[in-house]
């Protein structure tokens, strides 16, 4: 009875037991299935991928940018479906491991290609050739381009500059070049600046847009707008164009036949009429229409005229179809010239034509000590003006514009007392100053300063200038052909001059003669065109330097060329000789010299006497002289001591 119950109660227990294990378990498993069912939501935090490009729109890809995205979340994408769309993705989940779905979102990468239309950035100013100003540009001109995605380089050198995506942005790919134009200074394409004359009705914008073109070929009239004042007229970029930059101003003269008549009869009747130093059969008329022409032009008359010639006692010109003949007065009379009583102040500075058809002022008289201080612009040849003059300072003088004078032979020649500076006087235009300072015994102004580059002759321009001793190493002698006499006997001249351009002298001759202090370099000189050297060094009696560069091989004449020349003793072996006819007196009185000069070809000289008398070589036996000579000359020495 016992033992039954007891093995009832055990049975209950069991059973008790069981059951509470068995809703325990229940319990668990439900608790277990729930926490593994993990919310993508709240794992992909970062849902939008930005930009990517093509060849990353795949499911490998994808999955890698979104670990990217969400890093430390250890996603288990085979648990895990990527259904991939246009611009977004849905990751969703294939069993109960994860729920929810979340959308991921992108953009495709843009060609850049597709986002810049226009790559002319046409004409731009010097200053915006930078990075900063080239951005904003093509900004300007592709407003969906996000410039700050992008990086910009340029290419000085062809004008070009190109786009590409930042490194590590995919905004957008590929590149995109383009093209500028610098723009153009307009006084670089406005090369013609006078239009001369033109007619009344012309002075509007559009005649002289066309007048300016035809004058400018390369000019885009469409780019520019005209500015006109009186006879002027202002070419300025069009408001808000790059294609050009600054201004070109622009002349013309605006007439009427009638008007142009009257200026050139009064021009004619002022300058011309009674202003001729030859008869009218001595008159040559092209010389005198160039003259015309010329000085017509100076006074704003630019217009097309021809010539007939002399006709009794006129001068004929066409102009147009009007015919006129323009009359030849009263032959020049020496008398133009207006003074005050004593003569020592002159009023009225005259001018005449002269035979070489230049405007040239009339001789002053010698007392003479104040001028005008402006001398007529017509004015182009002062030759002998103040020749002779008797004062050291000539008031007036120093304010003179010379910008038009091309003669100035002669023009203090004999002035033993004048000295007066004029290193401010524009000789841009001189062409000939020989005898300039002759015999101007006391002058000694500084001369630097002048622009001699039209010069050809300086001929006997400081003979005799005794006391002339200033730098003149800046001039520009490149077109000089004669330097004849230049310094002779200018004793205390003594300044360097191997800078000087000499390539196109032909005549040296007497040069230095008697300058006794000259002692300077010459051997850079190009004397390749050089004639003459007869008596170039005769009496320097200080010269001693070297020549042995030389190019001598045109030289005809060296007779005299050394003479009296004590000092001197530097090689001359290297001079071609072989054209020089003429070797007399050469090194006579050189009582330094005796240089081997074996190897010159004298084959030509016919003329060798007193060669080298009172020389070093004269100092020496035959047989020392007989290394030292060309075979001829020592076989002639009787003659040549």
């Amino acid at each position: 009875m016992n033992l039954g119950k007891k093995a009832i109660s055990l049975i209950s227990s069991i059973s008790l037991i069981g059951s509470c294990i068995g809703i325990g378990l229940w319990v668990w498993y439900g608790q277990y299935n729930k926490i593994e069912s993990i919310d993508l939501k709240k794992l992909i935090v970062n849902k939008n991928l930005g930009y990517i490009y093509e060849s990353e729109k795949t499911k490998e890809k994808l999955i890698q940018l979104i670990d990217e995205k969400n890093p430390n979340i250890n996603l288990d994408f085979n648990m895990l479906d990527l259904q991939i769309l246009d611009n977004s993705a849905i990751v969703k989940p294939m069993d109960k491991t994860y729920k929810n779905e979340v959308e991921i979102t992108f953009k495709m990468s843009q060609d850049l290609s597709s986002v810049i239309r226009e790559r002319n950035l046409g004409y731009i100013y010097e200053s915006e050739k930078t990075k900063e100003k080239l951005i904003k540009l093509i900004k300007q001109k592709n407003s969906k381009l996000d410039v700050n995605k992008v990086v910009l380089t340029i290419n000085d050198q062809e004008n070009k500059a190109m786009i590409k995506p930042k490194t590590g942005d995919k905004t957008y790919k590929g590149q995109v070049n383009f093209t500028f134009h610098l723009s153009q200074d307009l006084s670089s394409i406005i090369t013609e600046t006078n239009l001369g004359n033109i007619e009344e009705s012309e002075k509007n914008q559009q005649d002289l847009l066309n007048l300016i073109k035809q004058s400018n070929p390369s000019l885009d009239t469409e780019k520019v707008q005209l500015d006109i004042k009186n006879d002027i007229v202002i070419v300025l970029p069009k408001m808000g164009d790059k294609t050009y930059k600054g201004e070109a101003i622009i002349r013309f003269f605006a007439h009427t036949w009638n008007a142009d008549i009257k200026k050139i009869k009064t021009i004619w009747n002022t300058e011309f009429k009674d202003r001729f130093s030859m008869d009218v059969n001595e008159i040559h008329s092209t010389a005198l229409f160039g003259l015309l022409v010329n000085t017509l032009y100076k006074h704003g008359l630019k217009i097309p005229i021809a010539t007939n010639g002399l006709k009794g006692q006129g001068f004929s010109i066409e102009y147009g179809d009007i015919e006129l003949k323009l009359p030849i007065g009263f032959k020049y009379a020496n008398n133009l010239n207006k003074y005050n009583n004593d003569k020592t102040k002159l009023l009225e500075i005259g001018h005449y034509i002269s035979k070489d058809f230049t405007f040239k002022a009339e001789q002053v008289d010698g007392n003479v000590k104040e001028v005008p201080d402006v001398l007529p612009e017509i004015i182009n040849n002062t030759s002998y003006m103040f020749a002779n003059n008797k004062n050291e300072y000539i008031k007036g003088l120093e304010n003179w514009n010379t910008s038009n004078v091309t003669n100035m032979k002669y023009m203090f020649y004999g002035a033993h007392n004048f000295n007066q500076p004029l290193n401010n006087w524009n000789t841009s235009n001189v062409t000939d100053m020989k005898y300039m300072f002759y015999e101007s015994h006391n002058f000694n102004q500084p001369l630097n300063n002048w622009n001699t580059s039209n010069v050809t002759d300086m001929g006997w321009m400081f003979s005799g200038a005794k006391s002339f001793n200033q730098p003149i190493d800046k001039w520009n002698t490149s077109n000089v052909t004669n330097m004849g006499h230049m310094f002779s006997r200018a004793k205390n001249f003594n300044q360097p001059l191997s800078n000087w351009n000499t390539s196109n002298v032909t005549d040296m001759s007497y040069m230095f003669s008697g300058d006794e202090k000259f002692n300077h370099p010459l051997n850079n000189w190009n004397t390749s065109n050089v004639t003459n050297m007869h008596g170039m060094f005769i009496g320097a009696k200080n010269f001693n330097k070297p020549l042995n560069n030389w190019d001598t091989s045109n030289v005809t004449d060296m007779s005299a060329m050394f003479s009296g020349a004590e000092k001197f003793n530097n090689v001359v072996s290297t001079w071609n000789t072989s054209n020089v006819t003429d070797m007399s007196w050469m090194f006579y009185g050189a009582r330094a010299c005796d240089q081997n000069i074996a190897n010159w070809n004298v084959y030509k000289v016919t003329y060798y006497s007193w060669f080298a008398k009172n020389s070093g070589w004269q100092n020496m036996s035959w047989r020392q002289i007989y290394h030292l000579w060309p075979k001829k000359l020592y076989d002639n020495g009787n003659q040549c001591f």
